[in-house]
C-alpha cells in the first residue's frame, strides 16, 4: 500500500525470548496519548451515556436537548453529570491495552486525551489506573480535531505519539508524522499513507457473520413457530391458501422479536458485560456499534408493524404487544418470575394471532 508499509504491531521478537534473558523492549523518548472512544474502548461513550439515560433516567433527555443548543461541549457536560456508566465493563481494545502496557514497561509516560467529557475521562482513567493524566473537554471546549492537535502540540513541544481511530484524528497525526491506528479502518490507512505519514495498525475488532446471526436471536424465531398450531384447524380445502400468510407472518413476528431483543440487550448493556457469557455478545463486547444495532432495531420494527397492518390492523397490534412484551420482560438476573410471566404473555399472543389468521373468532 503505496511506498511506506502499515506493519502491524508485533509482540517481542522469538529470538529475545530465549532461555536465561529478559526480552529487550524497543524504548520510545516520547509519551504516549490514547484515545478514547474507538480506539481504547469498542464503542462510543456518549452514545453509552445516553442509552442508559433513555433506559434509566428518560426524563434527563429534555435537559441534553436543551444543553445541545448550546454547544457540543456543553451537551457532553450535561450528559456527563447526569448519567452513570460502568467504567471498569466498558469493551476495552485488548490490543491497545497491550501497547500501553509495553509503553510503560519501557518507561514512557502513557496520557488519556479524549474529546469525551471529562467526567467520563476520570471515570476511565480511575477504573485502569495505566494512566499518568486524563483529559477531556471541558464543558466549554470539544477536544477533538484541530483543537486536539493544537492542545497536544502545545502541551508535548518535543513530540508525542499518538492512538487515534477516525478522521477527525488526522489533524493529530500531521502534527507527529506518524500514526497508530485502532479499529482496522484500511480506507483511513490508505488516506494517513497517501499524506506521507508511517501508519501501525493495530489488529482490528470487525463483527463477524455470526455475530449478526447472534443479533437476531434465532431460537426466539424457533419459539415462534407456536404461531403455526391454529393452522391445523383450519379446514383441509382452504389449508394450503393460508400457509403463505402463515409463513408472513411468522417472518414478521421474528423480525419483531429481534427488535425487541436488540432494544432490552442495549437497556442492559451493563449487566450483559458483567455475565461470563453474554459479556462476549457483539454488543455487549463492542463488535456491533450502538448506532448500527439502534437502527437496525428500528426498521425491523418498523418493517413488521407496516407488514402486519397489510395482513390486518389486529396482527399489527399483536406484534406490537408482542414486542412490547418481550422488551419489559427481558431475561435479567433475579428476574425468573417475570421472564416466565412474560413467556406466557407472547405464547398467548402468538396463539391469538394464528387464530386470526385460520378465520376463528377470538370471543
Amino acid at each position: 500500500m503505496g511506498a511506506q508499509s502499515i506493519a502491524a504491531l508485533d509482540d517481542v521478537p522469538p529470538e529475545q525470548l530465549q532461555a536465561g534473558r529478559a526480552p529487550v523492549v524497543p524504548r520510545h523518548s516520547l509519551p504516549l496519548i490514547v484515545d478514547l472512544d474507538g480506539t481504547l474502548v469498542r464503542t462510543d461513550t456518549l452514545h453509552e451515556s445516553l442509552l442508559a439515560l433513555a433506559f434509566r433516567r428518560p426524563w434527563h433527555l429534555v435537559g441534553a436537548v436543551a444543553a445541545m443548543r448550546r454547544g457540543r461541549a456543553v451537551f457532553k457536560r450535561h450528559v456527563g453529570r447526569v448519567s452513570v456508566l460502568d467504567w471498569a465493563a466498558l469493551p476495552f481494545d485488548p490490543h491497545v491495552l497491550s501497547l500501553i502496557e509495553r509503553r510503560r514497561a519501557a518507561g514512557d509516560p502513557v496520557h488519556l486525551v479524549t474529546a469525551a467529557d471529562q467526567s467520563i475521562a476520570d471515570g476511565v482513567g480511575s477504573a485502569l489506573k495505566l494512566f499518568e493524566t486524563a483529559t477531556g473537554s471541558d464543558g466549554s471546549h470539544n477536544l477533538r480535531g484541530s483543537a486536539k492537535a493544537a492542545y497536544l502540540a502545545e502541551r508535548f513541544p518535543d513530540g508525542f505519539d499518538y492512538v487515534g481511530d477516525c478522521v477527525s484524528d488526522i489533524a493529530v497525526w500531521r502534527e507527529t508524522g506518524r500514526a497508530t491506528l485502532a479499529g482496522g479502518s484500511k480506507r483511513l490507512a490508505m488516506r494517513l499513507e497517501g499524506e506521507g505519514l508511517t501508519t501501525t495498525m493495530l489488529p482490528c475488532h470487525r463483527a463477524r457473520a455470526s455475530d449478526w446471526v447472534r443479533l437476531m436471536r434465532p431460537r426466539r424465531w424457533l419459539a415462534n413457530l407456536l404461531l403455526f398450531l391454529p393452522l391445523l384447524t383450519a379446514p383441509e380445502d382452504g389449508r394450503a391458501d393460508l400457509v403463505l400468510r402463515f409463513g408472513i407472518a411468522w417472518l414478521l413476528f421474528g423480525m419483531a422479536g429481534s427488535a425487541a431483543n436488540m432494544l432490552g440487550e442495549l437497556g442492559d448493556l451493563a449487566l450483559e458485560r458483567r455475565h461470563p457469557i453474554r459479556r462476549s455478545g457483539p454488543l455487549a463486547a463492542g463488535r456491533i456499534g450502538i448506532g448500527t444495532a439502534l437502527t437496525l432495531s428500528f426498521v425491523l420494527l418498523a418493517a413488521a408493524l407496516a407488514g402486519g397492518a397489510l395482513l390486518g390492523g389486529t396482527i399489527a397490534v399483536a406484534l406490537l404487544g408482542y414486542a412490547g412484551l418481550l422488551l419489559v420482560c427481558h431475561p435479567r438476573p433475579g428476574r425468573m418470575l417475570a421472564g416466565l410471566l412474560g413467556a406466557a404473555g407472547m405464547a398467548a399472543i402468538l396463539l391469538s394471532a394464528g387464530l386470526m389468521l385460520a378465520g376463528h373468532p377470538l370471543v
